[in-house]
């Protein structure tokens, strides 16, 4: 490998190890710290509904707005669940009742 090569690859593993440095101060990078990681810095999180039950046990920055597909499937006492996660303001039923 030449010089230039070698300089961009420093360079860009300079990059990701900045821009990631939370994930750097994970202590123990096993499935567990993982998991926590990408939930306590998530900004995104796909869930079904019907296991969206284990975000109540999660530390997790509160989510303003949640989207259930498939909502016309849902029994009432179905949809509770992601309804009761902190921080919902706003949410958004997606579905088509001739499915």
């Amino acid at each position: 490998m030449d010089s230039c090569h070698e300089n961009e690859c420093l360079t860009a593993l300079r990059t990701v190890k900045n821009s990631h440095h939370g994930l750097m101060s994970i202590q123990y990078f096993n499935k567990h710290s993982i998991t926590e990681f990408c939930f306590e810095t998530s900004t995104l999180i796909f869930s079904t509904v019907s296991s969206s039950y284990k975000l109540h046990s999660l530390y997790m920055k509160p989510l303003n707005i949640l989207v259930i597909d498939e909502a016309a499937q849902l029994k009432d006492s179905e949809s509770v669940t992601p309804f009761l996660l902190p921080g919902i303001s706003h949410a958004i039923l997606v579905g088509d009742e001739c499915q």
